[in-house]
């Protein structure tokens, strides 16, 4: 168990050798929870590569000191994230002809998509000041909770994994909530003022 923590930890900071074997290991993972799924209008290995993206998500996301394993949480993950394809592809199965752009619109937007340097130097600047203030201002059990949350799991889930009540997930997420919210308004306040 330390291992795989060890590979989680190395994989977040940067070792693609650590990553690759996890998501090796966890591809199987992937695939049984797969074969329980059909998203409209795509093959398998699109449900799989959307699996896949749950199980980075679960890497980067995975807090040690959670009550659940690493298995456990990636397993939730990887459903989670198969749930919402096939949800998005359900609900945007009609929208063919309403989101139909001219071609002249499209090649306009592609040249335009990509970020310029600046703009992914800022992104990633304001992405460690959030898990900055996280790391300092939120405890350890908001900061799992908070994991759990944004890799999709329920409150019935999360309830489960943590071993608390419904109830008691939800007042604590409304709780983390409000706390990244007063976080982020008074960050947003300080850089306005300079």
């Amino acid at each position: 168990m330390t291992t795989e923590r060890n590979r989680i930890e190395s994989a977040r900071n940067g070792d693609t050798v650590a990553l690759e074997q996890l998501l090796a290991e966890y591809k199987s993972v992937v695939l049984h929870i797969a074969r329980s799924y059909f998203l409209s209008g795509a093959d398998r290995e699109d449900l799989v590569q959307e699996g896949m993206i749950g199980l980075y998500r679960a890497i980067n996301t995975y807090d040690s000191d959670m009550r659940a394993s690493f298995s456990t949480y990636a397993h939730s993950c990887v459903r989670n994230r198969m749930r919402d394809a096939v949800k998005r592809a359900n609900r945007d199965k009609h929208r063919v002809l309403n989101d139909a752009v001219s071609l002249t619109q499209y090649d306009r937007d592609e040249q335009n998509a990509a970020p310029s340097p600046e703009e992914e130097t800022i992104e990633t600047e304001a992405s460690g000041d959030i898990r900055r203030a996280i790391e300092q201002h939120l405890d350890d059990e908001e900061r799992a909770l908070l994991q759990a949350y944004l890799c999709g799991l329920s409150y019935r889930e999360i309830a489960e994994t943590l071993g608390k009540s419904v109830k008691s997930v939800d007042n604590a997420l409304q709780s983390v909530k409000r706390k990244l919210r007063k976080l982020l308004n008074d960050d947003a306040s300080a850089h306005a003022e300079i």
